[in-house]
C-alpha cells in the first residue's frame, strides 16, 4: 500500500526547510499516489522536487542493489513538478512533441498547483517557470486559468480613502 504524506508531516517539515525531493516508483500507481503528495506539499508551501527510481526498483532494492552512490545520482537528477509532468507527457506521445490538448491539460494541472501557492511572488515564478517550458506566454497561462497578473503596487483603493478621510472630519467635529 506505500507510504503517504501527510497534512502534519508536510507542515513539520516545512518548518525545517523550503524545499523537498519527492521520490516516485516508475510504475503508474505509485506515480499516482505521489501526485497526491505534492498537493499535500504544496498545501505546506514547500517546493517539490522529483527523483524517479527505475522500473522494477523502491528505495529498498535500488539501495542494496546500487548502494548509496546510486541513490545519490538519482537524488542529483530530481527535476522540479513542472519538468516531470512535462516530461511524463511528453514520454507518452509519439515524437515527444504536445499538441495543444496536451498543453491545455498539463496548464489547468499546473494552475490547480498554482492556486495553493499563497505567495504572490513564488506563483509568479512557478507560472513563468510553466510558461518557459511549454514554450508558451505567460498571459496566455493566465488567460487560460482565468488569473490576473499581479499589481506594480499596492495602492490603497479610492473609497477607502474617501471614508478615512470623512472619519477624520468626524472625529475633528467631535473634539
Amino acid at each position: 500500500s506505500g507510504t503517504a504524506l501527510t497534512d502534519i508531516q508536510a507542515k513539520l517539515l516545512a518548518r525545517f526547510c523550503e524545499r523537498v525531493t519527492m521520490m516516485f516508483d516508475a510504475d503508474a500507481a505509485g506515480q499516482r499516489a505521489a501526485l497526491r503528495g505534492i498537493d499535500i506539499a504544496f498545501n505546506a508551501a514547500l517546493g517539490v522536487d522529483i527523483a524517479v527510481l527505475p522500473k522494477g526498483e523502491d528505495p529498498d532494492s535500488y539501495i542494496r542493489n546500487q548502494g548509496v552512490d546510486g541513490m545519490r545520482k538519482i537524488l542529483a537528477g530530481a527535476t522540479g513538478i513542472a519538468e516531470y509532468r512535462i516530461e511524463s507527457e511528453r514520454a507518452r506521445v509519439p515524437g515527444g512533441r504536445l499538441d495543444f490538448l496536451a498543453q491545455e491539460k498539463l496548464i489547468k494541472e499546473f494552475g490547480e498547483l498554482a492556486q495553493k501557492i499563497d505567495d504572490l511572488t513564488r506563483r509568479e515564478a512557478f507560472l513563468a517557470n510553466v510558461a518557459s517550458l511549454l514554450e508558451l506566454d505567460i498571459a496566455i497561462i493566465r488567460q487560460t486559468l482565468k488569473l490576473t497578473p499581479p499589481s506594480k503596487s499596492k495602492k490603497e483603493p479610492q473609497v477607502h480613502r474617501e471614508i478615512l478621510s470623512k472619519h477624520a472630519e468626524f472625529l475633528r467635529i467631535l473634539l
